[in-house]
């Protein structure tokens, strides 16, 4: 009988028995045992059983077809799967993980196993549960998470997973030190539930000893200035009716002037608006394609980052084990099987090659010149 650490004796749930266990001494259940420990950062869990939702041969087929791609692990607790993807339903679908609208897709962890959510939504870790012991029960997937796009929080559910992108990765600015990224998935091709792990989880057992073109238009007059007097009286009266002439032409004149000036004001105006428009169009697609590039090696950068933190990850909890034997708090001999079980984990660290950033090049530049022509043909002005 499997130790409950003084919880009542254990009793597997009806349908663990339509899947396939697993024993202490297959690869595959070490493999659980010493992922469970890591995502729960306990070295004292006891894992009680480990079933499988599909057969080795699968699993391997999973594994190769998604061979140099990005492939991710998952801890799912099981009370908190939705009603179409209980463990029974998933074994039912074959071992599959659906997704009810692909548009949105599934929301899914990877890293550190958070159980529980503060009043405000956000998840905070095991760490922060009360103390005492739980039997719990963990899904486990692999998640082939391929080129991910990487999205902020607040933008999750307005976009769909671009094109050429595989999943969306949520961007996260502060992860509370915690290996913790979240990805979402809307291919179910690319979710594989593997394997359901119950087990027996005391925080406290680890916790002993422990602390916690503005323009601007110019304008102009142009004034006329007349002798409108003869130097004799009787040129007078001639004079005036040559100045009345004049006069009339004059305002003739200056409201044609005015109206070329309204004229050449909206003609500039629909000019620069124009102008405004195809800069506009020019400026957002070197912005489109400049973003296209900023994605894909935000993509690799995060996706790099988050591997040279797993690794970190579990060098940090070896030495956290290697402090819970020097205290006394952790058996030798379970200190040499987790010990054993990191040797594996190790094997199966990720390997993938992620080099899509040699795709990219700052190869933009501007062709041409933007001109202004004038009706009759005339020599155009060209704006450098």
């Amino acid at each position: 009988m499997a130790h409950t650490g003084g919880l009542p004796e254990w009793a597997p749930p009806q349908y663990l028995k339509y899947l396939r266990p697993l024993m202490p001494g297959e690869t595959e259940y070490q493999m659980m045992d010493y992922g469970l420990k890591l995502a729960l950062r306990s070295a004292t869990v006891k894992v009680l059983s480990v079933h499988a939702l599909h057969t080795t041969d699968d699993n391997i087929k999973f594994e190769r077809e998604r061979l140099g791609s990005v492939v991710v692990d998952s801890w799912v607790y099981t009370p908190a799967l939705p009603e179409d993807n209980t463990i029974s339903m998933i074994a039912s679908h074959g071992g599959r993980f659906r997704i009810g609208d692909p548009s949105k897709g599934a929301l899914f962890s990877s890293g550190a196993v958070r159980l529980h959510a503060d009043e405000s939504g956000d998840e905070y870790s095991q760490r922060n549960r009360p103390p005492g012991a739980m039997q719990l029960e963990f899904l486990h997937l692999r998640l082939a998470t391929g080129q991910s796009f990487v999205m902020e929080r607040d933008q999750i559910g307005k976009y769909p997973v671009p094109e050429g992108y595989h999943s969306i990765k949520v961007h996260r600015d502060n992860d509370g030190g915690d290996f913790y990224h979240e990805y979402i998935i809307n291919d179910e091709a690319r979710i594989w539930p593997d394997f359901v792990v119950n087990c027996i989880y005391d925080p406290e057992e680890d916790r002993r000893g422990l602390a916690g073109l503005h323009n601007k238009v110019a304008s102009w007059r142009i004034h006329c200035y007349q002798d409108l007097f003869g130097h004799t009286a009787d040129d007078l009266e001639t004079q005036k009716r040559r100045i009345e002439d004049r006069k009339r032409t004059i305002v003739t004149q200056l409201h044609a002037i005015d109206q070329k000036m309204t004229q050449v004001t909206e003609n500039h105006a629909h000019a620069q608006d124009k102008i405004y428009n195809v800069v506009q169009q020019v400026v957002q697609m070197l912005h489109n394609r400049t973003q296209a590039k900023l994605n894909l090696l935000q993509s690799d950068d995060v996706e790099l980052r988050r591997q040279m933190q797993y690794f970190d990850w579990l060098d940090s909890f070896v030495n956290y084990q290697k402090s819970l034997l020097e205290r006394g708090v952790l058996d030798p001999v379970e200190f040499l099987q987790n010990t054993s079980q990191h040797k594996l984990v190790v094997n199966e660290a990720p390997c993938e090659i992620v080099d899509s950033y040699s795709q990219v090049t700052a190869d933009l530049k501007v062709v041409g010149n933007l001109t202004i022509l004038v009706d009759d043909a005339r020599q155009p002005t060209l704006m450098q």
